[in-house]
């Protein structure tokens, strides 16, 4: 079986537009997941000091 294949430079080109998008990519979910982690530690700084109580209704 046999694939054509384009030129090594237009591999280049496709393999560079790859890495950079993929690469974006990785550091947007960096940045969120680095944004969430605060956020966590801020509110359970909160519900640990009492300053924000979480109320649970019971079903009967």
């Amino acid at each position: 079986m046999r694939l054509l294949l384009p030129q090594i430079d237009e591999q280049m080109v496709i393999a560079t537009i790859l890495l950079n998008d993929s690469d974006h990519e990785i550091r947007l979910l960096e940045t969120q997941q680095n944004a969430l982690q605060t956020q966590k530690r801020g509110l359970m700084q909160k519900l640990l000091t009492g300053q924000w109580r979480v109320n649970i209704e019971q079903e009967n």
